[in-house]
């Protein structure tokens, strides 16, 4: 459709006003441009305090050649003036062709003459005053000679029309501006996508076919391109471009963009003169997630714990974003932000939409699918799909994913320790020794195995003696199914050392493990002389000593490191709480031993 302003005032767009020569009386403010009967009250010129509207006019048309004459007839006489207004192919609605004052009785015939037009063209004439204004009955003509077929009602279609791009996209879609007009989509329908062709290109020929026009645009004609495409869910701005032409000539279309090529042979045509309805934009990436958080970034106000909840039971969690295309250009088009909702559809058998619930929360992006009759449904395969929707207009489909019961909800593991270690550093103010006597724990692979941890200090001989005991556990990442969503490290106290004897007198349990730490190297299969008598370790998190039995912690974002490799997995390793080797410390001991370790991993298969 052509953005040329359609004429207003007492000439046209297609010539200057003949017959009888209106007198103006002023110019009111256009009204809304809605067809008949929209004229609003407020917006006409003040005049003589009439208590009701002017009896509505009549209105005739006839062609002649490439003009067609109007001919209106005075049915009132309390009329301040009188409107014409046309609708044609240039024009999306209704625009205010004519104005005049009022005639000197009931029953005056007024001609005018509209001139240099081609197509289908309507009319409706008005009479207003202060009380307001009557509408006549609208009048439709076809202007078909070839002759009236000039630049001002013609556009251009393309023939053969092919865009190539240099990096691969799944989906392709472009913006078009000729001469400074809007831009807009190609093709139209949002959600829609220039189709393939055997090529390996993409046929723009039927998309463009009524967008570039010319009508009322000097020459040369100036057209512009910027395409968009989607590869692997990610969209990719491929360029701009743009070529100036004769439209006279026509002749061939070659634009280039950054990332895309575009070529096409060109054919002047009349314009089609069809308005295009307005748009609603519409969802994409449409997607199941077990991820509670990312769930819980598209639900609105239900918050995280509706998610985790619904993904443990093995409901269905399809999110999708909202695009907003409006601002790169699309005219007659409902924003994101005017969205009332969305509603969700399953595809059924035969293809056909089912509704299965709608949303009335915009930024609510997320529909929770209860399992039917799961398991019993087992391996039946769902397909989904979304529309958005404003009051009674629906969007355009979003693309539809598909999933089955089966690997629905999350699930928890328990892992043993592939791999334990206990060890001891042992300095005496004298010298380094080998710590004679003290229980050593090599690697050890069998579930339930022991570790020890704590530390000692005496003084004989040398003054005085400081040993540290490290335990330490590695688990196998690889045991872990899916993504993790929780991870809890479990164990328990098994016996203890203590001095001075305090803590047995008053029945209290001690664990002498007191910081949680992560191991910094490989130290599995080293003992002593093939590796670091201690095994190296970095500060993770506190523990606390006390008459627990059992310990429960949270390990979660360190598991989640170690199972993506954004962190080498070198396990866990524990201390004891007086590491210092070099001070002289009064004589004491703290060595618990602990076993039953676990790992416990809540996870879920995307």
């Amino acid at each position: 459709r052509s953005s040329g302003s359609p004429a207003t005032g007492s000439g046209s767009a297609g010539g200057a006003a003949s017959g009888a020569a209106p007198s103006g009386v002023g110019q009111p403010p256009a009204p809304p441009p809605s067809g008949p009967g929209f004229w609003v009250h407020s917006h006409l010129p003040g005049s003589t305090g009439t208590s009701k509207p002017p009896a509505a006019p009549s209105l005739a048309a006839q062609v002649s050649g490439c003009d067609v004459q109007l001919t209106l007839t005075d049915q009132s006489d309390n009329e301040s003036g009188f409107i014409i207004y046309r609708s044609d192919s240039s024009s999306v609605d209704y625009a205010k062709a004519y104005q005049w004052g009022p005639e000197s009785g009931s029953g005056t015939p007024v001609s005018q003459v509209d001139k240099g037009l081609y197509g289908t063209v309507s009319y409706y004439a008005a009479a207003f005053n202060p009380a307001g204004s009557s509408d006549s009955a609208p009048v439709t003509v076809d202007v078909s000679n070839v002759d009236c077929l000039t630049v001002q009602w013609s556009g251009i279609s393309l023939v053969h029309g092919t865009i190539k791009t240099s990096t691969p996209v799944d989906n392709l879609y472009c913006y078009s501006s000729t001469s400074g007009s809007p831009w807009t989509r190609v093709p139209l329908a949002i959600g829609k996508f220039i189709p393939k062709d055997q090529g390996g290109g993409f046929d723009v020929s039927n998309a463009m076919n009524h967008l570039i026009t010319i009508g009322g645009h000097k020459t040369p004609v100036d057209v512009q391109f910027q395409c968009w495409g989607w590869a692997g869910g990610q969209l990719n701005f491929l360029g701009s471009g743009q070529q100036s032409f004769d439209p006279a000539s026509a002749g061939n279309l070659h634009i280039t963009g950054t990332k895309f090529d575009f070529t096409s042979a060109l054919q002047v045509k009349p314009l089609d003169g069809q308005p295009q309805g307005p748009q609603i934009v519409f969802p994409y990436d449409v997607q199941r997630t077990s991820d509670p958080k990312i769930c819980t970034q598209h639900a609105g106000v239900l918050g995280g714990l509706v998610c985790q909840s619904a993904l443990k039971d093995r409901y269905a969690a399809i999110v999708w974003k909202l695009t907003d295309l409006c601002g790169l250009g699309v005219t007659n088009c409902i924003t994101a932000s005017q969205v009332d909702g969305y509603h969700v559809y399953e595809l059924q058998p035969s293809g056909n939409p089912a509704l299965i619930k709608t949303i009335n929360d915009p930024k609510r992006t997320l529909a929770l699918i209860p399992p039917p009759g799961w398991p019993g449904l087992k391996g039946t395969e769902h397909c989904i799909m979304v529309r958005a929707f404003a009051g009674k207009l629906e969007s355009v489909d979003s693309n539809v994913t598909c999933y089955t019961f089966d690997d629905l909800g999350t699930a928890t593991v328990n892992l043993k320790p592939a791999a334990l270690s206990g060890r001891i550093v042992h300095k005496e103010k004298c010298g380094f020794t080998a710590a004679t006597g003290v229980p050593r724990f090599s690697d050890q692979t069998s579930a339930g195995d022991t570790v020890i941890v704590g530390d000692y200090h005496s003084h004989f001989n040398c003054d005085y003696e400081n040993g540290n005991y490290r335990g330490a556990v590695w688990f196998d990442m690889s045991k872990i199914p899916g993504q993790i969503i929780d991870a809890q490290l479990t164990y328990q106290w098994k016996s203890g050392l203590y001095q001075p004897s305090a803590s047995v007198a008053t029945n209290q349990i001690e664990s002498c493990a007191t910081q949680l730490m992560l191991g910094s190297e490989d130290w599995r299969g080293k003992d002593y002389g093939d590796g670091p008598v201690t095994i190296p370790a970095k500060d993770y998190m506190p523990l606390t000593k006390g008459s627990i039995v059992s310990f429960d912690l949270d390990v979660t974002p360190v598991v989640k490191a170690w199972r993506s490799g954004a962190q080498p997995n070198y396990g866990f390793v524990m201390r004891g709480p007086e590491p210092d080797l070099t001070a002289n410390i009064p004589t004491s001991s703290c060595v618990t031993l602990y076993d039953n370790f676990t790992l416990s991993v809540t996870y879920y298969k995307p």
